[in-house]
């Protein structure tokens, strides 16, 4: 059985303030073995969202004085927690996830803990025991840095292009003809972009006719 992550847990850059295992902590309350990792927010936002590692089902979203709000998610024979969550998280039990949906904010909840800052506390889980999932994370920031550099080869494949041509593929992006995963804007060729140029023009055009058409009615 194997578990791969396909995002990371939050909306910012991986920074691990406290890593797996045993640790000594000054903070009245805080275990001794940390069964997860925490993650620090983005003090570049004023929010940093929580997010589902991998695609599973919510099993559970509730409060605990130790661990503030929480929110576990199985997937098959894992389970991943995300812990001290800002408020209750608006996903009902049963509930289907993909990897990235956002499960809520990163806050600091607990009733017993003094002290803390915001962060995350993520587990994996996996036949009731917990393990460390800081692999799991960095292999998610590899293949984030393989999908950039693919992206950057697409790039420097439009950038060979006319440059009125590279003009029209921005305004076919822009306008949202050209819409969703870059490696599906820009892995395309010249001829083919050409005739959506052409075909968005024409539709512009057959728009505005009628546009006319229907006000002289």
């Amino acid at each position: 059985m194997y578990i791969q992550f396909n995002s990371l847990p939050v909306n910012a850059p991986l920074r691990i303030t406290s890593p797996f295992g045993p640790r000594r902590t000054n903070i009245k309350g805080a275990s001794t073995y940390h069964r997860g990792v925490d993650i620090g927010r983005d003090f570049s936002q004023n929010d940093t969202k929580i997010l589902a590692a991998c695609d599973g089902t919510v099993i559970s979203n509730y409060w605990n004085d130790t661990r503030g709000w929480v929110v576990i998610i199985s997937h098959g024979g894992y389970k991943t927690l995300y812990q001290h969550l800002e408020k209750r998280s608006s996903l009902s039990i049963g509930i289907k996830v993909k990897a990235g949906d956002e499960l809520g904010i990163m806050g600091a909840s607990t009733k017993t803990i003094r002290n803390m800052t915001v962060h995350l506390h993520f587990e994996l889980i996996v036949n009731g025991v917990s393990i460390d999932p800081e692999t799991y994370l960095r292999k998610v920031i590899k293949k984030n840095r393989k999908k950039e550099n693919d992206a950057m080869e697409r790039y420097k494949r439009v950038e060979e292009m006319p440059e009125s041509l590279q003009k029209d593929i921005q305004f076919l992006v822009d306008c949202g003809v050209l819409n969703g995963k870059s490696e599906e804007n820009l892995d395309i060729t010249e001829d083919m972009a050409r005739m959506l140029v052409v075909s968005k023009r024409y539709m512009d055009k057959l728009y505005d006719m009628v546009k006319i058409w229907n006000q002289q009615l």
